[in-house]
């Protein structure tokens, strides 16, 4: 078996996705939800993740964020605000 080996070019250019990513954090945050809750609801295929590098970080797409905070998570995974 061969191994493949990366050629070290992003996938995406980094820069053009910067300001339009988010990371896992700020995603849950946008939507009101823990980290947890977050990880579910991409378990559960409402959100798709966006690798800059193979076995990379996962990062989300702000539109992608907002279409859903707007939605509002299903099941009622919100965070009370206190």
């Amino acid at each position: 078996m061969t191994k493949r080996k990366w050629l070290g070019e992003p996938v995406v250019p980094h820069e053009a996705y910067a300001q339009m990513l988010l990371m896992r954090k700020e995603a849950a945050r946008a939507l009101g939800v823990g980290v947890r809750t977050f990880d579910k609801i991409v378990d559960a295929g409402v959100l798709k993740p966006v690798r800059l590098r193979p076995g990379g970080r996962r990062y989300y797409r702000s539109a992608d964020v907002a279409k859903l905070a707007e939605k509002g998570c299903e099941d009622g995974h919100r965070k009370s605000r206190k």
